[in-house]
């Protein structure tokens, strides 16, 4: 929307499509590679690229909000590129080594926490819903 992107051809899809994969699977790997315009970049300094071209975009949404919630965010985002023990997953993997829990054991304990959580909210009363 910032900025010309010509369409994605089958072969960037397919390009996409692995470095999703890669990402998923091993996303946590040091120097992990993803395939980008036909060369092997490093995760870590494409992210850090992404996030510091979001910089700009970011003060310009938070120029009317004096806590600065996008740039907070933002910069929210870059510590888990640089310390990957900040993200979701270590998140989990730390609450599963502490619990002396297996993976299907977190997962059925996060779906009970969730339906719990949903079923003390009214219908239709999302985080963003206006009543």
């Amino acid at each position: 929307m910032l900025k010309e992107s010509p369409p994605i051809d089958s072969g960037e899809e397919e390009s996409i499509e692995r470095n999703h994969l890669a990402v998923a699977r091993r996303g946590r790997e040091p120097g992990l590679l993803l395939e980008r315009n036909g060369r092997q970049v490093p995760m870590h300094d494409w992210c850090t690229e992404l996030l510091d071209s979001m910089q700009g975009v970011c003060e310009l949404l938070d120029s009317s909000h004096p806590q600065r919630p996008y740039l907070a965010s933002l910069r929210d985002q870059v510590l888990k590129v640089e310390d990957v023990e900040r993200t979701p997953s270590a998140r989990l993997l730390r609450e599963m080594r502490e619990r002396g829990q297996s993976f299907q054991d977190l997962a059925l304990r996060v779906s009970r926490e969730h339906k719990a959580y949903s079923l003390q909210r009214p219908a239709g009363a999302g985080p963003h819903a206006r009543i």
